[in-house]
């Protein structure tokens, strides 16, 4: 088997094994068949091989199949030539911070790190990433989703009067009270996201399943859209989209957005401030289009980086987890503003875990 050299750009042998620090990696044209490179973000997260690590192999931590590269407890998922996704087990929370605050996100302009990822917690790792119009209505969804509009700005409307200035405030509001649409919530947030993903551990049936940490590059998503959606962007300076940029695009109907995504994009938008829970969790929507539900398939066109991640968190951690958010003020109580994020809360905390 042919050695890759290690050099600081990020090569590891592969050979039986690797080295106990070696992280999610990629193969790039050029390459050997054995080797791979190290993804920067986590490369930079774990820090460098230790020198007398360097040229070790260990057993057993390698395995390779037709589409997935696994590197110790990280892997690869390539479903198509273009697509890829990097799926981490994290085995302590200070990982899924780290992936955040690394130098590849630091801004020389202003000396800050800014993280261009939307991140989303889900309970089961092996549940597709389904918006609740989907979820709820199957393949009536578009039957559905026409009904449950309707419906919602008919009762809402002497609540909220926004219901009626245009289709995607009306949808905010129905998804921001539960009923199901074809927006997804995401937050700017890793631990808000992990929050919602692991919420459950410790009921009886919570702790069954391997939660994930989603993550998706929103900014390099945006920046994919038809022109028209890109002008808008730079006009306004902006990274996503909010509310009043939408209205400018003068896309009225779901049909015309379907029309301009073409099957092919998603848009990220950051919805007004409705309420205080949108604001403590830090929130950031996508509109899924027809053919993009579920967007576990979703493509990056015209690039091989690596822009959608998956954070396992083993359902034998989530309890540790759990309690790493509850000692950053990570809760129900923080997310949840009112008396019911605060009953919430208890409940969950002094729940009998013997």
């Amino acid at each position: 088997m042919k050695e890759c050299q290690h050099t600081t750009s990020g090569f590891a042998k592969l050979g039986g094994g690797v080295t106990t620090q070696t992280v999610a990696g990629t193969k790039t044209a050029g390459d050997s068949p054995n080797c791979v490179r190290l993804n920067p973000h986590l490369r930079k997260a774990a820090g460098p091989l230790p020198a007398s690590n360097e040229n070790k192999v260990q057993k057993n931590d390698y395995s390779k199949s037709k589409n997935n590269i696994h590197i110790k407890n990280r892997n690869m998922e390539t479903h198509s030539d273009k697509k890829k996704i990097e799926k981490v087990v994290l085995s302590d929370i200070g990982e899924l911070i780290n992936f955040t605050v690394n130098d590849d996100f630091l801004d020389e302009r202003i000396k800050r790190r800014w993280v261009n990822f939307a991140f989303r917690g889900v309970s089961k790792a092996s549940r597709e990433l389904k918006t609740s119009l989907l979820r709820n209505s199957g393949a009536n969804k578009l039957i559905a989703e026409q009904r449950l509009l309707r419906n919602f700005e008919k009762y809402a409307q002497v609540i909220e009067p926004r219901v009626k200035n245009s289709l995607w405030e009306n949808m905010i509001y129905a998804q921001h009270h539960g009923v199901p649409t074809r927006l997804l919530d995401w937050s700017f947030s890793p631990l808000i996201a992990l929050h919602f993903a692991i919420k459950n551990a410790d009921s009886p049936d919570g702790a069954k399943n391997d939660a994930v940490v989603w993550a998706i590059n929103y900014k390099k998503l945006n920046k994919s859209l038809p022109n028209k959606y890109v002008e808008i962007l730079e006009e306004n300076n902006a990274i996503a989209f909010t509310l009043e940029m939408l209205e400018k695009l003068d896309v009225k109907t779901i049909d015309d957005y379907n029309k301009d995504m073409n099957g092919k994009h998603i848009l990220f938008f950051e919805p007004p401030s409705i309420s205080e829970r949108i604001v403590a969790q830090s929130s950031i929507f996508s509109i899924i289009p027809d053919g993009l539900d579920p967007i576990d398939e979703l493509l990056f066109p015209n690039s091989n980086d690596v822009e959608v991640y998956k954070f396992i968190i083993p359902k034998e951690k989530l309890q540790k987890f759990s309690d790493a958010l509850h000692i950053l003020n990570i809760s129900e109580r923080t997310l949840f503003p009112g008396l019911d994020g605060i009953g919430s809360w208890l409940k969950r905390i002094y729940f009998n875990r013997t």
